[in-house]
């Protein structure tokens, strides 16, 4: 992953907003990804409203000016919320972290049945949930190498890397991209595997070369 990039905050609920100010957002991000550029983060918040707050005397007039009305509706802020998330979080997601990325050092911080969930170290680190069956012995504050194998909304999956054939369970071969339950379990029954030719010669076999060499990646460490 990148050593080092950027976050986006986006603050709402300021005086003199109108519906532009969601617009000229928009066209911001818009301009982010048709450049090719890449965030770490994108931060939505809405500001709060403290009594006697600068904010609250000019939106309520009490700084001897004519009140600033803020000019978003409720319903047009949740729906460009929406926009971001379902738009261009993904996009970014995969820019930062495409599959095939190796994480570092994440530290477990829960489970919840066959995923571990933890972040590496670093600032606004992503939240990667590592499939890890439960004969796993990942216990909360371990470190987990991870490989990413795809993404949530905003969030990562990822395969314990390197990944040990002979060992792992069939949840983390079915977490990677197009081991489907048929094929975890075929491989699990050709085991062991004394070498990587033996495991690319078994997923020859299932008549996928092209996926063998996709995944080799997972289970040899580099």
């Amino acid at each position: 992953m990148p050593s080092l990039l950027p976050g986006i905050n986006f603050l709402f609920g300021l005086a003199g907003e109108t519906r532009e100010s969601l617009e000229l957002n928009r066209d911001f991000l818009l301009k982010l990804m048709d450049e090719g550029l890449s965030a770490r983060r994108i931060n939505i918040r809405r500001a709060i409203l403290f009594k006697g707050s600068e904010l609250e005397r000019r939106l309520s007039g009490g700084t001897g000016k004519k009140a600033e009305k803020n000019g978003i509706k409720d319903r047009d802020y949740m729906k460009w919320k929406d926009w971001v998330r379902e738009e261009i979080d993904p996009v970014m997601l995969e820019r930062v972290a495409p599959n095939g990325t190796i994480i570092r050092n994440i530290i477990a911080e829960e489970r919840k049945g066959n995923i571990v969930f933890g972040r590496p170290l670093g600032s606004y680190p992503p939240l990667v949930g590592v499939i890890s069956g439960r004969s796993s012995a990942i216990l909360p504050n371990d470190k987990i190498d991870a490989m990413v194998t795809g993404r949530g909304g905003r969030s990562l999956t990822a395969a314990p890397y390197p990944l040990d054939i002979n060992s792992c369970g069939r949840a983390e071969l079915m977490s990677l991209p197009e081991i489907g339950k048929a094929r975890a379990e075929a491989l699990i029954l050709r085991r062991p595997y004394n070498s990587p030719n033996d495991i690319i010669e078994t997923m020859n076999a299932m008549d996928t070369p092209k996926l063998s060499e996709k995944l080799m990646r997972y289970f040899t460490e580099r």
